[in-house]
């Protein structure tokens, strides 16, 4: 809904730009509303990479994209996501992770930030063309198990 009232606001050809020209983010587009079915039948899809996730979640790590009160603000509200069934699925709930998931029939993907003590450690799993529907689990286990392996491989101080 946040994001539908932004396209609405801003329109998608401000917020294509915004992202290519200021953010760097040569591979994020929009063209079409969330939720959109008639869109997504006629073609029209969103897009963005695991390269313009990194530097958008580097970004606003860095303080680069809000004022620091602000940061603290988006990082915590995407520490409080409610979806906990991808990178969260198999590592300790005591683990910070600012992250942002997404699902569609055949789509899973996580991107975020994991706070570990001694690194931030960033992370995108993409996946597309899976079997089954949003409620077969397969991609989201298949993204949690590569979020175990990073999380184990980089918990311990190197």
């Amino acid at each position: 809904t946040a994001t539908n009232i932004l396209l609405d606001l801003l329109g998608m050809d401000l917020i294509n730009d915004y992202c290519a020209n200021t953010l760097e983010l040569p591979h994020t587009r929009v063209t079409r509303k969330m939720l959109n079915w008639t869109a997504v039948e006629a073609g029209c899809n969103n897009y963005t990479s695991a390269y313009d996730q990194y530097r958008l979640y580097c970004q606003l790590c860095h303080g680069r994209l809000f004022p620091r009160q602000l940061t603290k603000v988006a990082l915590d509200i995407l520490a409080r996501q409610r979806h906990s069934d991808q990178f969260l699925r198999y590592i300790p709930r005591t683990v910070s992770v600012a992250h942002k998931t997404g699902t569609l029939d055949g789509i899973s993907h996580d991107a975020g930030v994991f706070f570990l003590p001694h690194m931030r450690c960033y992370l995108g799993v993409f996946t597309w063309d899976g079997p089954g529907t949003e409620r077969n689990p397969i991609q989201k286990q298949f993204v949690g198990r590569l979020a175990r392996a990073v999380y184990n491989t980089y918990k311990v101080s190197l």
